[in-house]
């Protein structure tokens, strides 16, 4: 006597997911990698590993930096930018933090590493907070005053962002210090007549984040207050 197997129909198959397809992992490593290299503009390109786990950014000169998710030799995985030697492990961030903050901090990181060895004079804060913007299509300018110096970034309606850094070496309202010795950002909303009306960032002094997240995150808060976005 023959069994008889009878092929289950779609009406008959069930599948349970938890959570759904999507919500753990709205988008891959190779979306962060793609986006990232948008940020870094024209030349940059990034491809993906397998099945989109890890994706490459490539420089214009040739330079791949690798993008991934792994074991940081603390038993726990983070996401990390390795060139080489250089190994940056991305702590601060996770998933929640959304496609483009990661973005942003993995383009960051990448600049931090690619013009540390590609310039002269490696680029100081402001530098790479300018380019920062630039990968956003926003342009900005520099006002010297009596107390320092801050970067402007132009809002709605005459208003502007006055953001200026602090570092270990150089005190407060500079820019023009390494990202090592980077200490915190400040963002104040002025009016046309530059009078303040609020802070609108300020790094939170328990925050461990290093110099790439801390400026993704003065991105997040600021980039919804200015102006529509300009082709670099």
């Amino acid at each position: 006597m023959s069994d008889t197997h009878t092929a289950p129909t779609a009406d008959t198959v069930t599948t349970t997911s938890s959570p759904a397809p999507g919500d753990e992992s709205p988008f891959s490593i190779f979306d962060i990698a793609r986006t990232a290299a948008r940020r870094l503009g024209t030349g940059w390109t990034a491809t993906a590993g397998t099945f989109g786990v890890s994706g490459t950014i490539e420089s214009p000169d040739g330079r791949s930096y690798l993008v991934k998710v792994g074991n940081t030799g603390n038993m726990d995985d983070y996401l990390y930018v390795q060139y080489d030697d250089d190994h940056r492990v991305l702590e601060g961030n996770d998933v929640e933090d959304g496609l483009t903050n990661l973005a942003d901090t993995v383009s960051i990181t990448v600049r931090l590493m690619h013009y540390a060895e590609s310039t002269a004079a490696p680029w100081d804060a402001g530098n790479h907070l300018v380019a920062a913007f630039l990968g956003h299509g926003r342009r900005t300018r520099i006002d010297n005053h009596s107390a320092g110096t801050c970067i402007i970034l132009d809002g709605h309606n005459g208003h502007h962002i006055s953001i200026s850094g602090a570092s270990q070496t150089k005190g407060d309202l500079r820019h023009d210090y390494a990202p090592d010795d980077h200490e915190s950002w400040t963002a104040v909303l002025c009016d046309p007549d530059d009078n303040e009306i609020g802070v609108i960032y300020q790094t939170d002094a328990a925050l461990t984040a290093d110099f790439a997240q801390d400026t993704a995150l003065l991105l997040t808060c600021v980039l919804p207050g200015t102006a529509t976005e300009q082709t670099p």
